[in-house]
């Protein structure tokens, strides 16, 4: 995934688009590095906007999580909006559901 699949829109949004998967991921949080500072995970709301991702698997649900557990360590909160039915399914099965979109 490119930095440019990875971004923060006008209104502060963190956008994510393409895939999400094994093959991906690490790519996938290596930009989040660069895209969202530290200072970022503190916010009171930080807002995912999932809606570009184009194929996603369980490595892509472990980075929703890590990430969430990054913004409570630090004080913040975060949102996840767009996201595909195929990645909330599989989050289902794992039971996280609930924490990540509830």
């Amino acid at each position: 995934m490119a930095t440019e699949r990875f971004g923060i829109d006008g209104d502060g949004t963190v956008r994510v688009c393409g895939p999400l998967t094994f093959d991906t991921v690490e790519e996938v949080r290596a930009a989040a590095r660069a895209v969202v500072g530290p200072e970022r995970w503190r916010e009171e709301s930080l807002t995912f906007d999932l809606g570009g991702i184009e194929a996603a698997d369980s490595a892509g649900l472990a980075l929703l999580v890590a990430w969430q557990r990054t913004a409570r360590r630090e004080g913040g909160r975060i949102h996840f909006r767009g996201t595909p039915a195929a990645l909330r399914a599989i989050a289902g099965l794992s039971g996280v559901d609930g924490d990540l979109f509830g």
